[in-house]
């Protein structure tokens, strides 16, 4: 019984998770914050977490993979953006 629960309740986070990133996929295409690319494999990402989620147990990896990739583009773009900022230091 706890077993079934607990697997029952997994399913039910993983739907919350497919929601959260159909929806934040939707703020990043709509105000053009991040490549489509993202916004692609976000979209497909929560889909496929919709549908799938209780036949093929290899979907769940998928949110945690989208959301490292989002969060790996917003350092690296706050990183180019810093660095453009910087004002260079001349010697001399």
């Amino acid at each position: 019984m706890g077993r079934r629960t607990v697997h029952e309740l997994v399913d039910y986070a993983m739907r919350m998770a497919a929601v959260f990133t159909l929806a934040t996929s939707t703020i990043l295409l709509r105000s053009h914050l991040a490549p489509s690319w993202l916004v692609v494999a976000g979209s497909t990402t929560g889909l496929l977490l919709l549908v799938a989620v209780g036949f093929l147990s290899w979907v769940e990896l998928l949110f945690p993979a989208w959301v490292l990739a989002l969060g790996l583009y917003v350092l690296i773009a706050s990183f180019r953006r810093d660095r453009e900022e910087a004002p260079s230091v001349v010697p001399g």
